[in-house]
């Protein structure tokens, strides 16, 4: 852990290393639910559907980048081993099993570092392979005095890459989430199966300058406690890509890469 000073003055407590392995700060509206970004980079606890489950977890959901002449990784690094005891009580430091399948299948960052200053979350990827520095800011909107807008079930996450080598470089960024409408919250999904999916399917929305992969099922009723809509979107109009579904994570990641 080292104290580093912000922009503003102000000291930042960085944390890397072993002191990552528990790190896990919730991202969301108020009252809507959160969803925690850990140390490592990845998203955890999924706990968005009015149940309470810190080991919750929506496997294929993350983010990845390409850098020309370095290939691509995950925007996460590999998260520690079970080998430690937690405190009473308390599983921060829990990695799904189907997150360490993803991570020993793709490639990953060197290391993470992390700043949590709430309601923003840093992350700061580090590569020896990759030419650029990277930083993630993820934040839900939280207004002083503004209770409607600070219960916008949102998480905004913002990307920025510096080109440090001499020449240019193109690169690309990609986020994966997977429809997990109709899933209870609570039971274990593994890959892209859970017992109460059925009926799961994704429309494009393009509207304002807003790019969006909207997620719905069309078998359960509105008074469904697991009816909802969920929605991955883009605010811009730089140049981008989407696909509505992917079913290999090999096919996709060779036409990203």
């Amino acid at each position: 852990m080292a104290v580093e000073r912000g922009a503003g003055g102000e000291d930042w407590v960085v944390y890397e290393g072993e002191r990552l392995r528990c790190v896990a700060m919730p991202l969301g509206g108020i009252g809507t639910g959160t969803i925690s970004i850990c140390g490592d980079g990845s998203l955890r606890q999924w706990e968005v559907l009015n149940v309470p489950c810190h080991t919750a977890y929506v496997p294929y959901s993350f983010f990845a980048m390409w850098v020309e002449g370095a290939g691509a990784k995950l925007l996460q690094s590999k998260p520690p081993t079970d080998e430690f005891e937690p405190g009473v009580l308390a599983n921060d430091h829990h990695v799904p099993e189907e997150l360490r399948k993803l991570v020993e299948k793709l490639p990953t960052v060197d290391e993470t570092k992390f700043v949590g200053e709430y309601p923003v979350a840093t992350v700061i990827y580090e590569d020896e392979e990759m030419p650029v520095e990277v930083k993630l800011r993820a934040f839900s909107p939280l207004i002083p005095l503004n209770a409607r807008d600070s219960a916008l079930p949102v998480i905004l996450f913002q990307f920025t890459v510096r080109n440090a080598s001499r020449e240019p470089r193109e690169v690309s960024l990609m986020a994966s989430l997977q429809n997990f409408v109709g899933w209870d919250g609570v039971g274990e999904i593994k890959g892209v199966n859970f017992r109460l999916y059925g009926g799961n399917y994704n429309e494009l929305l393009r509207r304002n300058g807003l790019t969006a992969v909207v997620m719905r099922n069309s078998l359960i009723e509105r008074s469904s406690p697991r009816w909802g809509e969920v929605a991955l979107a883009l605010v811009g109009e730089g140049e981008h890509t989407w696909l509505l579904q992917w079913s290999s994570l090999d096919e996709l990641w060779a036409e990203f890469s």
